[in-house]
């Protein structure tokens, strides 16, 4: 019905080309792309058209370009596929790539690809890369010609053309140089009323014609890097420098490569170049010339004989010179004297006379070889005799002896040996040696000394009290008696005092002594009685102290007690010993120490060593440790052993104290009904009866310690006991140290705390939960979750990055892509689309080198920045010229010769400045031109090529003038 169509299964269908039907009315509604509809019915576009309407097409197949309604093959292509609606065939200039013709890129008119040039636009030429590139005789070049030459070329009518030589640059013409090879020179002539430019040979020297470079130089100039240079005065020939002589001006002397005044000349006139006056020693003769006087003139006149002046020591009497005075023997070379008369001495070839109290010297004059006086030589010096304290600095003689010696005639002579001074003759002693003392002029032995040591003149043993010290008897130290050694070393006491060793003590039963004149004892010990003559008597064996009479006691030893005037056992002793004073044996109850019976203590039947020492108990004590003590099951007992209250986990039963069931810990009315629970028990009453059990935060509990062994979760256990875990541990080891933390907070291992997560920068105080997320993560439901690994930061998702990390950019699509990229994928790591200044390669852009804009590599620029030049056939950028040198940005910072860099561009010297550093100021100056101290150029001295006008001098010169001290 309607439009559709039957197929062959007997089904109508809607019709080839309609996309949708109708199916009430069964008419097409719309139709597939390739068709359009008209009157109800799809209609197949025809090719090349791809969508079309009545009127004509609306878009093309393949390449084809629409144009109105219209498809036509591109304008770029020679002839389309009509098959495939491709190019098959480009014209000129352009290049087939996937059936399309892209464009050559400027110079090439033909190519096989962008890059591969086929042929070029005039005046460009292929090189073996196949690209374009300018001539090679043409430094930069554009579709009209050539703009800028190679060196050796000029430009005319768009071509270079070769300058020729010696011109080594050109303009207008071959011949017209601005520039020569070689080390010619430039110079300028009016020829037809212009200024032309030719290069020849410089004055200076002679020119190979093949190098263009001077070959040998002329006399009085060497050759150098610039060609040849004048000599320096006052060389008259010279080599490789103006300084280095090989032939000299006048009568100076070439030594080496120097010239000199001649030997003996300290005048020399330098216009004349001869000597107008000599040295000392030297005699100007009439051919300017310096001779020699004989010696020993120092110096001479009219004759080489005749003396002004001596040479050395010798002196001048009539213009002769002779030998110094006081001069034995005299020298020839040099003129001094060598050998001087007696008492004198030769220095520095004059004779001086010795110094006293040198009589003789040598070398100089305090170096003695024989002394004035009683003085004695001793390595080269006179001195006093060391047996002389005070001698006479002008007559050189002693006036004052050391000891042991006295003054005669200037002389010292020894004294008697035992007389230490002594005066006018030996044995007229004035002091004595060591310990003697002086008596009428003799030195005697002391009189405490026994014997005296007739060499050392000291004692050698000494009189009973007294002992021998270095010499000296020193009295014996009171209590001694006799002594040796020292004066506290004794051999024997005085009065009742012991010798001990070699020490004087008071006598052992004496508790003090007097300390002189008797030395007797004042005081007795224990057991001893003072006598009226300073001794002490001994008491009855048992007493302590006791009277003048040695039987009454008044105080006992150990645990004897008085009785009357006597000693006896204690009461509560069965058994004493009258040796040692003390009870051998005590009665029961009671204990024995130090020899005394003490009573025991109350709760003890028997004991020992001290009254808490049991040995046996009263009643149901238990003796534990030497203790009687309750029974464990007994909280009290009374004095004689009976129990009156029972301990916790024991209950009283017809006074006997039973024990609790386990794991009650205190019961009550009978043995299993609990009161209090053990260890870790709970405590309930179940049908009127106390019961213990394990609590439900216990998982296991020990039936022999009823404590908890192991804690259910979320509690920790502590002494037999398990604590909830305290927030936000949601497990833990105690109350302080979580092992795991509720939510997605973090357990520090080495402190135990649950903290903030560390991708969390703040967290709620209360309720822990994450509010804030750091760098490089992003928030979802209190969670922080990592940002994509390029982002530093970013929200919503991984992939949404507000910021980025070092070497990556954030692009529109808030993507971190890296530097240099504008679109990337595969998480930042491949690039699709390149930015300004980088270059795509793999999936990955690449940095451009400075200047470039953009490049195909990193080498090869397309586009420049700033003012910089691109050159489409090498891919480089340069500097537009004159501009030498550009900073970053495409400014110009340096200029070639002649001109100076202003605010980024080259701006040309004023004449005439050679080069300049801004439109006034000069730096050097064209010939014939010198710099002023106001940075101009002015005319520089007559026959000057170049100068220095601060200066007021010339550096070079119009030939045939020379330079000589800065002037032509």
């Amino acid at each position: 019905m309607g439009n559709y169509t039957l197929v062959s299964d007997g089904q109508c269908v809607c019709p080839v080309g309609c996309k949708t039907c109708d199916e009430v009315n069964f008419k097409c509604l719309e139709c597939n792309s390739g068709y359009y509809f008209n009157a109800g019915t799809c209609v197949k576009c025809i090719e090349p058209c791809a969508t079309c309407s009545a009127s004509g097409c609306l878009s093309c197949l393949g390449v084809y370009n629409l144009t109105g309604s219209v498809c036509s093959c591109p304008n770029s292509c020679s002839y389309c596929d009509l098959k495939t609606w491709t190019c098959s065939l480009c014209k000129d200039g352009y290049y087939r790539n996937a059936g399309n013709c892209l464009a050559c890129l400027y110079p090439c008119s033909s190519c096989t690809a962008s890059n591969t040039c086929t042929s070029c636009i005039v005046p460009f030429v292929l090189n073996s890369l196949n690209q374009c590139i300018c001539p090679s005789n043409c430094l930069q070049c554009d579709s009209t010609g050539c703009i800028k030459c190679l060196d050796g070329f000029f430009k005319s009518g768009g071509i270079c053309i070769q300058c020729t030589s010696p011109c080594k640059n050109c303009f207008g013409t071959a011949a017209n140089c601005t520039s020569c090879l070689g080390q010619y020179a430039l110079s300028f002539a009016l020829t037809n009323g212009v200024n032309l430019g030719s290069c020849n040979c410089q004055a200076c020297c002679n020119c190979d014609l093949n190098t263009f470079l001077c070959a040998t130089a002329k006399d009085g100039y060497f050759l150098n890097n610039m060609g040849c240079s004048p000599c320096s005065q006052p060389c008259a020939t010279c080599r490789d420098s103006s300084l280095i002589c090989t032939k000299c001006m006048g009568s100076l002397v070439l030594t080496g490569t120097q010239c000199n005044l001649p030997p003996g000349c300290i005048k020399f006139d330098s216009v004349l170049w001869k000597c107008t006056m000599c040295n000392d020693g030297y005699l100007l003769n009439t051919d300017n010339t310096c001779t020699t006087c004989t010696a020993p003139c120092k110096t001479c006149i009219s004759s080489y004989t005749q003396c002004t002046s001596c040479m050395g020591t010798y002196y001048l009497e009539n213009y002769l010179c002779k030998c110094p005075l006081n001069c034995a023997v005299c020298g020839t070379n040099p003129y001094v004297c060598n050998t001087c008369n007696a008492g004198w001495v030769a220095i520095s070839g004059i004779c001086q006379k010795c110094i006293a109290p040198c009589s003789t010297c040598t070398n100089y004059q305090t170096n003695c070889q024989g002394c004035v006086g009683t003085y004695v030589l001793g390595n080269g010096q006179c001195s006093c005799p060391v047996n002389c304290k005070i001698c006479d600095t002008i007559n050189y003689m002693c006036t004052t002896c050391i000891d042991s010696f006295y003054q005669s005639a200037g002389t010292c002579y020894p004294c008697a040996s035992q007389c230490k001074t002594c005066s006018g003759s030996a044995l007229a002693c004035t002091s004595c040696y060591g310990t003697y003392s002086l008596s009428s002029g003799n030195c005697l032995c002391p009189s405490n000394c026994k014997t005296c040591d007739t060499v050392k003149y000291v004692c050698s043993a000494c009189n009973d009290g007294f002992v021998l010290t270095n010499g000296i008897c020193t009295p014996c130290t009171s209590p001694c008696l006799n002594c040796i050694g020292t004066p506290t070393s004794c051999t024997s006491c005085k009065g009742k005092f012991a010798l001990t060793g070699s020490s004087c003590f008071c006598p052992s039963y004496c508790t003090t002594c007097d300390s002189g004149p008797g030395y007797l004892c004042s005081k007795c010990n224990d057991g001893f009685s003072l006598t009226s003559i300073g001794d002490c008597q001994a008491c009855a064996p048992i007493c302590k102290k006791c009277s003048s009479s040695t039987t009454v006691c008044t105080e006992c030893y150990g645990s004897f007690v008085i009785s009357g005037t006597t000693c006896v056992c204690p009461t509560n002793c069965a058994t004493c010993d009258s040796v040692t004073s003390k009870c051998l044996a005590c009665k029961d109850g009671s204990y024995y120490t130090n020899g005394n019976c003490l009573l025991c203590s109350a709760s003890c039947k028997t004991c020992s060593t001290s009254d808490l020492t049991c040995t046996s108990c009263k009643g149901v004590f238990d003796l534990i440790a030497n203790q009687c003590v309750c029974p464990i099951y007994c909280a009290s007992c009374d004095i004689n052993g009976v129990c009156t209250k029972c301990n916790d986990g024991w209950i009283m039963i017809n006074s006997v104290c039973t024990k609790c069931l386990a794991p009650c810990k205190t019961c009550d009315i009978s043995t299993n009904n609990c009161k209090s629970c053990l260890g870790a028990h709970y405590y309930s009453i179940v049908n009127n009866v106390g019961t213990c059990t394990c609590p439900k935060s216990c998982i296991i509990c020990d039936q022999y310690s009823w404590l908890c062994t192991k804690c259910a979760s979320e509690f920790y256990y502590k002494d037999g006991n398990c604590y909830p875990c305290i927030f936000p541990c949601k497990t833990c080891t105690s109350d302080t140290i979580c092992s795991s933390c509720i939510n997605t907070l973090e357990l520090d291992i080495t402190t135990g705390k649950c903290n903030c997560p560390s991708n969390c920068a703040k967290c709620d105080t209360i309720s822990l939960v994450c509010t804030l997320c750091k760098d490089g993560f992003f928030m979802n439901s209190g969670v922080c979750y990592p940002c994509e690994a390029s982002c530093k930061t970013c929200v919503t998702n991984a992939l949404t990055c507000t910021t980025c990390f070092r070497d990556y950019e954030l692009n529109a699509k808030s993507q971190c892509c890296a530097v240099g990229c504008a679109n990337c994928f595969l998480g930042a790591t491949k690039c699709s689309e390149c930015a300004d200044k980088f270059y795509y390669s793999n999936g990955n852009c690449l940095p451009c080198l400075d200047p470039c804009v953009s490049c195909t590599t990193p080498g090869f620029c397309t586009k420049c920045n700033g003012i910089f030049v691109v050159d489409t056939a090498r891919g480089t950028c340069s500097c537009p010229l004159p501009c030498t040198k550009c900073d970053s940005t495409g400014k110009c910072t340096e200029c070639q010769s002649g001109y100076y860099a202003s605010a980024g561009k080259c701006e040309t010297c004023l004449s005439p400045c050679k080069t300049c550093s801004s439109r006034d100021i000069c730096l050097t100056c064209i010939d014939y031109r010198g710099l002023n101290a106001y940075g101009c150029c002015s005319a520089c001295p007559d026959r000057c090529i170049t100068c220095d006008n601060i200066l007021n001098t010339c550096s070079s010169c119009v030939s045939p003038a020379i330079l000589t001290n800065g002037k032509c």
